[in-house]
């Protein structure tokens, strides 16, 4: 599941400082997917050392291939583009779902993103 950077930052402005830019979008992972059948653990096995692509460009290479990085960092593909790309590598069938809910793009692994969550739940509670 991804979110959109606009969706993300209307949520809290310091939620998410790193997006994956696309032609036509900018998102952030949220750290939510939805597996469907035995034949989708294929393609998970790439990610069994963590998501930090954004972080480690060579951990990308090795989990997504080359092919990949280089049609991501051309910015000629749009979202749904790199994932019929991923589908074909994989050979399954991948596709985004973008929440509109930008909070689930707000990972807690730190202390600002700890008082970004306490900000947004202080919020919706005294809503």
């Amino acid at each position: 599941m991804m979110a959109e950077k606009a969706d993300i930052l209307a949520a809290h402005p310091d939620g998410q400082r790193r997006f994956y830019r696309f032609r036509g979008g900018a998102y952030s992972n949220c750290n939510l997917f939805w597996i469907s059948g035995e034949h989708s653990f294929v393609g998970i096995g790439s990610f069994r050392f963590g998501g930090q692509f954004a972080k480690r460009k060579m951990d990308a290479v090795r989990a997504l291939g080359l092919a990949s990085l280089i049609l991501y960092l051309s910015g000629l593909v749009s979202l749904e583009g790199m994932f019929r790309h991923f589908s074909r590598r994989f050979g399954i069938r991948i596709v985004p779902l973008v929440a509109k809910d930008g909070r689930l793009a707000i990972d807690v692994d730190n202390e600002r993103t700890r008082k970004v969550a306490e900000e947004i739940l202080a919020r919706e509670t005294a809503a």
